[in-house]
């Protein structure tokens, strides 16, 4: 049996339309379920942890704070409206603390204050390791959210 190209050629376009079909509606589901839900770390989950997540989550805030950052340089809009990576910076530049502190005081505040597992670890980040290391006087008090 003699096959043409032009058939090869038509079912291998045909099959790869389909194959990007059926991918391309798995990526978009996938897409959907991320954009419904984006969950917060919270304390609950937080002290379930194992200590290499932990600085797993710690080492991903330092470089999303990296990356703001650097955008900062080539864009003073963008560095200007930054409150939180500026005072971050700030804190560092006062004392900077290693990713084992930071786990630490995040870990010290859940064991001090058992009922408050629903604050998010970003908040408690920002009130036991950054606030404290401000110099300035006109510091934002912990949000609120």
């Amino acid at each position: 049996m003699k096959i043409s190209v032009k058939f090869l050629s038509t079912s291998l376009l045909t099959m790869l339309m389909l194959c990007s079909v059926v991918f391309s509606s798995y990526a978009q589901d996938t897409m959907e379920l991320v954009a419904q839900e984006m969950p917060v770390l919270k304390g609950d989950i937080w002290v379930k942890m194992s200590d290499d997540e932990k600085i797993s989550f710690i080492w991903g805030v330092g470089h999303v704070i990296s990356i703001q950052e650097v955008l900062g340089r080539d864009n003073p809009g963008l560095k200007e409206n930054n409150m939180f990576v500026n005072k971050v910076i700030e804190a560092h530049e006062t004392r900077s603390l290693t990713m084992n502190e930071v786990s630490e005081q995040v870990d010290n505040y859940y064991k001090e204050n058992p009922d408050k597992l629903d604050t998010s670890v970003m908040e408690v980040m920002w009130t036991e390791s950054i606030l404290p290391r401000l110099q300035t006087t006109d510091s934002p008090e912990k949000s609120t959210n």
